[in-house]
């Protein structure tokens, strides 16, 4: 992955946020399918919950899915290969617009595949230690985990996502 290709399809996502909220008018009557590509529980499931919950008055039922696993690919690819009829909305993230096109091997969609709607939220990174950890900077940090390289584990939300990159 070069920075010219995550610039373009971090700057495709992010121009997304202009587009109308009339854009979402002509919905059937049925259920609109909420797929969140990731574990319920995590930050991008009670966003996509609050988010479903509020466009009930303006779309109708909302009912959101997890469906997770592969860092968020399973659950954006099967979006990318549903019909293209408004009923099934992905509620992806960074990882699963951004990063996974670009740097997994044969990813099983493309960010093309998707029209981006809305940007709802931003979620920062952090990385935060137990108290019980002798450091106090991410340089501090950086030299203990060298000097106690068996001593530190972190969580992510899969392998190729934001959080795991960048842990």
């Amino acid at each position: 992955m070069d920075r010219r290709t995550l610039l373009k399809s971090a700057l495709a996502a992010a121009g997304t946020a202009a587009l109308p909220m009339p854009a979402f008018a002509a919905y059937p009557e049925r259920p609109i399918r909420l797929v969140v590509p990731f574990s319920p529980g995590g930050a991008t499931d009670v966003a996509a919950r609050i988010w479903a919950e509020r466009m009930k008055a303006r779309l109708g039922t909302v009912v959101p899915e997890n469906k997770g696993g592969g860092g968020g690919a399973i659950g954006a690819a099967d979006v990318a290969r549903s019909k293209p009829d408004g009923e099934t909305l992905l509620f992806g993230n960074t990882s699963t617009q951004v990063l996974i096109p670009q740097i997994m091997a044969n990813a099983p969609y493309r960010a093309t595949d998707f029209t981006g709607l809305w940007i709802v939220c931003i979620s920062p990174t952090s990385i935060v230690v137990h108290e019980s950890v002798p450091v106090k900077t991410l340089a501090e940090l950086i030299a203990y985990a060298k000097a106690n390289p068996t001593k530190l584990s972190y969580g992510s939300a899969g392998a190729g996502t934001m959080t795991n990159l960048a842990g």
